[in-house]
């Protein structure tokens, strides 16, 4: 069988329609963070010691690139920030994983906010 490849068109188109709030199948996404520090695998279904959770803005880069940014209010995600993650659902404790990173560590103030801002390339293992 063939590779399937998707041609830049096809990848925006993607995005768009995945990720984009004003275009998006579903619900608007949010981005959040927690302390935990283990390696993401593909099985995650949560953070590992989620923190606080945002709604996410969309910013379109290029075919198959795009920005999700979040911003966690003082008060909000105290303590070690260690992992990132973007879900379908701004609601704490709801919605799906859609993809988790780590980053920091670092330790966000209770005085402190903070911008999450998480750049995503979808690449083609295949190629």
């Amino acid at each position: 069988m063939a590779n399937l490849v998707f041609t830049d068109a096809g990848l925006e188109w993607l995005v768009k329609r995945a990720f984009d709030n004003a275009t998006a199948l579903g619900p608007a996404l949010a981005l959040a963070i927690g302390s935990g520090a283990t390696t993401p695998s593909a099985a995650d279904t949560a953070l590992i010691s989620e923190t606080a959770r945002a709604a996410a803005t969309f910013e379109y880069v290029s075919p198959g690139v795009f920005k999700l940014t979040a911003t966690f209010p003082a008060g909000d995600g105290t303590g070690t920030v260690a992992e990132a993650g973007i879900f379908d659902d701004a609601d704490d404790d709801e919605g799906t994983l859609i993809a988790r990173c780590l980053v920091g560590p670092f330790v966000k103030g209770a005085g402190a906010e903070y911008t999450l801002e998480l750049p995503v390339t979808l690449v083609d293992s295949n190629a």
